[in-house]
């Protein structure tokens, strides 16, 4: 039969050209594709992509493990999910006015931590760890930032005497323990 000629390691002729058949299917998705939406506002297929290869950009690797280009497509659907919603919210409780006081904020955190981290490389450096690139690092920032926004404008922030009370309540045998060192 054909396939007992064929050496170990080399396909056949079926095989390769199956092959280049899911290659061309790859390559025609089109880019303005939408891969997700919230309440009806799309997400397309280039804006993930770009996340993605952002959040692949800081790994060391030549190609990437199947199991890093999943994580960090993971990270980029969750992050562009979030920031939609978010944008949503912010819309929705007329807090739009404030967008540019959270932009100052996120801007002045991330200098903070340029200023702990004192170079360039100690801050890509703590940035990475947290599995996160520059622009990655920027939109958590900003999805931390308007959350906190939304919580202070809905009074979720300060919790009422009787959440204080209920906390105690549930956690008394806690407080009535000797402290340990």
């Amino acid at each position: 039969t054909q396939q007992s000629h064929i050496k170990k390691g080399q396909k056949s002729k079926d095989q390769k050209s199956k092959d280049q058949k899911s290659k061309d299917q790859t390559l025609k998705l089109d880019p303005n594709q939408v891969i997700a939406s919230v309440n009806k506002i799309p997400i397309d297929l280039k804006a993930f992509n770009t996340h993605v290869a952002l959040l692949l950009s800081h790994s060391k690797r030549k190609k990437p493990s199947l199991k890093l280009q999943t994580r960090a497509a993971r990270k980029a659907i969750r992050l562009l999910l979030t920031k939609e919603m978010l944008t949503q919210e912010m819309k929705k409780n007329k807090l739009t006015t404030k967008l540019p006081e959270i932009q100052v904020r996120v801007t002045q955190r991330k200098n903070a931590l340029k200023k702990i981290h004192s170079t360039p490389t100690r801050f890509q450096t703590y940035v990475n760890r947290r599995g996160h690139t520059l622009d990655s690092y920027d939109i958590y920032l900003w999805n931390k930032e308007v959350t906190y926004t939304l919580m202070k404008n809905q009074k979720q922030l300060e919790p009422t005497a009787k959440e204080v009370k209920d906390l105690y309540q549930r956690m008394i045998s806690r407080f009535s323990r000797p402290e340990r060192v």
